[in-house]
């Protein structure tokens, strides 16, 4: 079922906000997934040009640094690109397969589209 705007126009995420929330996901990702038994510090400090988010925030100690990624979190408009994808994805994505794909509708729509641009039909 579309995403109900009831008439509400809703803010585009820019590029630049969608790569911030990527860029910290794909961090906190990696030190839970390469982290063998380290302090999460020394694993940013040992690779601070790979966490580039993390290491520009203060870890001198772990509560500090979890305070630093809430902040950070709260700065980056990180509803604004989930809530973007998920209408995206409500109004244009085909739900019934597992893989990304237009809608039935949207896919219609666009082989209309090339039909009158191959002056098969005319729309309008």
């Amino acid at each position: 079922m579309p995403t109900e705007t009831k008439g509400m126009t809703i803010a585009r995420a820019e590029n630049k906000e969608i790569k911030q929330v990527n860029d910290l996901l794909n961090e906190l990702e990696s030190i839970g997934r390469y982290n063998r038994g380290e302090e999460v510090i020394d694993v940013i400090k040992e690779d601070n040009e790979f966490f580039k988010v993390l290491s520009s925030l203060d870890h001198s100690d772990p509560e500090t640094l979890l305070r630093d990624i809430c902040n950070y979190v709260d700065g980056i408009r990180h509803q604004c690109v989930m809530f973007n994808l998920t209408t995206l994805m409500d109004n244009c994505a085909d739900l019934n397969k597992d893989t990304l794909d237009f809608n039935p509708e949207l896919k219609r729509g666009l082989e209309l589209v090339e039909l009158e641009k191959e002056g098969k039909l005319k729309l309008l």
